[in-house]
C-alpha cells in the first residue's frame, strides 16, 4: 500500500507499507514527508516487521525491488505524481499494488478531495536576519522595565550586567526618567545609536506601538510578551505585530519565550550562568525547558555557546536560526526543542540541503498518540503527530529523544567526542562489575540496535593470563567483580580494556560501567580505586584507535558521599573525550546516536 495525506503546514505525508491484513490489523507502516529519494524509500522499506517478505520467503521469489523503488519515486519523488495534483485533493491510496518478481502494479486508485485548505497567512520580516547583531549586541534597549512595579525586564537588566555585559542598556519607558539606574528614553527613536537588540516584556497590547521606529533604528527584537497567536483572542495582535515589523524593518524571536543566552557577549536572561563557554548551541520553542536544558546540562559539564528561546517563532523560525548555526565554526552540536511539526519540516529541508554536516538532537513536544483528522483513506486513518515526528528526524538525520535526560546526554556526548570519531562498525564492548548490570546492559545495546562484539579466542585466552578472576566471565559483556576489579588499584580493568579492543576488528564503542559506591567499599586503604580506573580509561581513549570510543558509567547507590565521588571525576573525564553516563541505558542511547552520525559522515 502506499498513500499520502496532505497536510497543512506539512506538505504530503507519505505512508508505504505491506498491504491487507498487515495495514489494517497490524499497521505495519513507514512514513516520510514529500518528496524524497530512492535511499529513503529503502530506509521506509526496512522499517517494516514484514520486509522479509519482499526479499520472498518459504520458497516464494522476492518482489522486484527496483521497480518498487521506481514505483514509489514517480509517486513522492521529487518530480513524482504528487506535485501534479492540485489543491483540492487531500488524500491518494494505492492499493493494493501487486509486487511479484517481474514487476510492480497498482491495481486500485482512491483520491478524495476537498475544499482547500484555507491556511492563515503568516507575515514574516522581508529583511535579513542581522544574525552577529542579535547575538554579539554593542546597544541593547530594554521594554517592560519599571521602577515601581520591577518584572522579567528588570531581571534581564540585572542579570545581563552581573553576567559582565559590556555593551550600553538602553530602558525605554513613557514615563520613568531612569530605571535600575540607568537613564530611560520614551521611545526607540529617542536612543542616540542603533539597537541592535532589544527585550520586550510588555502587555501584548503596547508592545507594537511600543516598537515602531524608523526603519535601521532596531535590529532585533525578542518579544517575551505572550498574548499572541498561542491564544485565540491574541491572532489581531500578532497581525498587528508583524506589520509592525515590516514597516520598521527589524526581525523578531517570539513571542511568548523567555530570551536568549549568549556566553561570549554576556547577554542572558537566566540566573547565576556558567561564565564558560563551549560549543554546544541551542534553540527552544519552550522558554521554561531552555531554562531545565541549561540547568541540566551544566550538571553535567556542558558548556553553552547559545541559547534562544524562540516562542510561537512567528517571525524568526528554528530553521532560519539553524542555517547560521550550521555555518558557525565554533559550534559543535545543535540541540532543538520544538513543537511545531511545520517549523520541523522546515528544519529537515535545511538539514537536507546543508553541506555542513554537524550533529542536531531533536526533543519534540506534542507526541501523544492522536488519531488523524480524516479517515477517509488507510493513509489518513493511519497518520499522526506520534509517527510523523520520527519520520521528519530520520529523514533529516537528526537524533530524536524521548526524554529531556537523554537530550542533555545526548548534547554533553557530542560536545566532548573528537572530531575524528570514525567507527568502522555498530558493534560495542560492555565491560564493567555487576552481572545484573552487564545482563540488562546488554539488553538497553540491543533494543538500541546495537551489537555485542565477539571476543576472538586468542583474545579471550590473552584476558585468562592477566591472573586469578574468580567470578568474572571474560566474553563480552565483560564481567569482573568489584573485588577483583579493584586489585592493582585499578591497573587490571586497564589491562582487560586494552586486551579486549586489541582485535583485529575494533568495536565502534567501549562501554564501561562501574559502580562507584561498591568499587568504594571494596578498596583497601586510602586509594580512590575509583579515580584510578578513570585514570586508566583516559590513558586508554588516549592510545586506541579513532575507529572505537569510550564511554564510562559511573553508576550511584544514591549516597551523597558517592555522588560527591561522580562529579569529582566528571570533567577530567570530558576533557580526555571520555563522555560519562549515569546509566547503561543512557550510554546505549547516546552510542546509537555517536555511530550513526560518525558513519553517515563518513
Amino acid at each position: 500500500v502506499l498513500g499520502a495525506v496532505r497536510r497543512p503546514g506539512v506538505g504530503w505525508v507519505v505512508m508505504l507499507g505491506l498491504g491487507g491484513v498487515f495495514v489494517e490489523v497490524l499497521e505495519d507502516v513507514s512514513f516520510g514527508i514529500a518528496p524524497f529519494d530512492q535511499d529513503y524509500v529503502e530506509r521506509m522499506l526496512s522499517q517494516l516487521r514484514g520486509a522479509k517478505i519482499l526479499d520472498g520467503v518459504r520458497g516464494e521469489k522476492g518482489v522486484n525491488r527496483q521497480q518498487l523503488l521506481d514505483l514509489v519515486s514517480a509517486f513522492a519523488g521529487e518530480h513524482g505524481f504528487l506535485n501534479h495534483l492540485p489543491a483540492e485533493v487531500s488524500e491518494v491510496d494505492l492499493n493494493p499494488i501487486i509486487c511479484t518478481s517481474t514487476g510492480c502494479v497498482a491495481v486500485d486508485a482512491r483520491i478524495m478531495l476537498q475544499s482547500p485548505a484555507c491556511e492563515a497567512q503568516v507575515l514574516r520580516g522581508t529583511v535579513k536576519l542581522e544574525y552577529d547583531r542579535m547575538l554579539y549586541p554593542k546597544a541593547i534597549a530594554v521594554l517592560g522595565a519599571s521602577e515601581s512595579s520591577p518584572g522579567m525586564a528588570n531581571d534581564f537588566i540585572q542579570r545581563t550586567r552581573a553576567y559582565g555585559y559590556a555593551g550600553t542598556i538602553y530602558p525605554v519607558h513613557r514615563q520613568a526618567d531612569t530605571i535600575e539606574g540607568l537613564k530611560a528614553y520614551r521611545t526607540l527613536d529617542d536612543i542616540p545609536e542603533p539597537v541592535d537588540y532589544a527585550y520586550v516584556a510588555l502587555p501584548s497590547k503596547a508592545v507594537s506601538p511600543m516598537l515602531a521606529c524608523a526603519p535601521g533604528k532596531l535590529a532585533v527584537a525578542q518579544i517575551a510578551s505572550s498574548g499572541f497567536s498561542e491564544i485565540a483572542e491574541g491572532s489581531d495582535l500578532q497581525d498587528e505585530l508583524a506589520l509592525q515589523a515590516r514597516r520598521s524593518q527589524f526581525r523578531y524571536l517570539g513571542p511568548n519565550c523567555l530570551g536568549m543566552h549568549v556566553v561570549n557577549s554576556r547577554v542572558t536572561f537566566l540566573p547565576e550562568p556558567s561564565p564558560d563557554e563551549g560549543h554546544v548551541a541551542v534553540v527552544s520553542q519552550s522558554g521554561g525547558l531552555s531554562v531545565d536544558i541549561v540547568s541540566k546540562g551544566t550538571a553535567l559539564g556542558v558548556k553553552f555557546k547559545t541559547v534562544l528561546s524562540v516562542g510561537n517563532s512567528e517571525d524568526v523560525t528554528p530553521a532560519e536560526l539553524l542555517q547560521f548555526m550550521l555555518h558557525d565554526p565554533e559550534i559543535k552540536v545543535i540541540g532543538m526543542y520544538l513543537e511545531s511539526l511545520s517549523d520541523a519540516v522546515d528544519v529537515q529541508r535545511v538539514l537536507d540541503t546543508a553541506k555542513t554536516k554537524k550533529p542536531v538532537v531533536l526533543l519534540a513536544g506534542g507526541r501523544t498518540q492522536m488519531g488523524a483528522d480524516s479517515a477517509a483513506s488507510h493513509t489518513g486513518a493511519l497518520v499522526s503527530d506520534y509517527k510523523l515526528w520520527p519520520a521528519i528526524a530520520g529523514q533529516a538525520g537528526m537524533h530524536l529523544v524521548d526524554s529531556l535526560h537523554d537530550f542533555v546526554y545526548l548534547l554533553a556526548t557530542f560536545e566532548c567526542v573528537p572530531a575524528e570519531y570514525a567507527p568502522l562498525n555498530r558493534d560495542v564492548i560492555l565491560f564493567g562489575n555487576g552481572g545484573g548490570s552487564s545482563v540488562l546492559g546488554s539488553d538497553s545495546l540491543s533494543e538500541a540496535g546495537l551489537g555485542l562484539s565477539d571476543l576472538s579466542e586468542e583474545v579471550v585466552t590473552n584476558l585468562e593470563t592477566l591472573g586469578n578472576l574468580v567470578g568474572s566471565s571474560l566474553t563480552n559483556p565483560i564481567d569482573v567483580p568489584a573485588p577483583v576489579l579493584s586489585k592493582n588499584n585499578g591497573e587490571l580493568a586497564e589491562n582487560i580494556l586494552r586486551l579486549a579492543l586489541g582485535g583485529d576488528s575494533p568495536a565502534a564503542a567501549a562501554i564501561v560501567h562501574l559502580n562507584v559506591g561498591v568499587i568504594a567499599a571494596n578498596a583497601r586503604g586510602s586509594v580512590d580505586v575509583t579515580q584510578q580506573i578513570v585514570n586508566a580509561m583516559i590513558r586508554v581513549q588516549d592510545q586506541i584507535p579513532n575507529s572505537t570510543i569510550l564511554l564510562l558509567v559511573l553508576r550511584s547507590d544514591g549516597a551523597s558521599t558517592t555522588d560527591e565521588l561522580i562529579r569529582r571525576y566528571v570533567p577530567e573525564s570530558r576533557r580526555a573525550g571520555v563522555p560519562v553516563f549515569d546509566e547503561i541505558s543512557t550510554a546505549a542511547t547516546a552510542a546509537d546516536a555517536l555511530i550513526r552520525h560518525y558513519l553517515q559522515r563518513s
